[in-house]
């Protein structure tokens, strides 16, 4: 199996100034545990609900820069899905 069998080909998006209450309520609206980060349609990072549950100074308007992960490890759609990390 292909990762483009499974992935979604389009996700919704933050960008790095959007805040926790902007991926929050993505998250709620999506039923989604993880948004991708993206600057000028590159990704840079990703915020998932344990990133912000564990986020320690929170509030509503931090931006997602502050506490999203960063060095994704990426694979092409191309790509078998138990291809071994690289």
């Amino acid at each position: 199996m292909k990762v483009a069998d499974c992935m979604t080909p389009k996700p919704s998006c933050l960008t790095p100034d959007d805040t926790l209450r902007a991926a929050v309520t993505l998250m709620e609206a999506g039923d989604f545990r993880a948004v991708p980060i993206a600057l000028n349609g590159k990704l840079i990072g990703i915020i998932s609900d344990r990133d912000i549950r564990s986020s320690s100074q929170k509030t509503d308007t931090t931006k997602v820069s502050e506490i999203m992960s960063r060095n994704q490890i990426c694979v092409s759609p191309d790509d078998s899905v138990t291809k071994p990390y690289e």
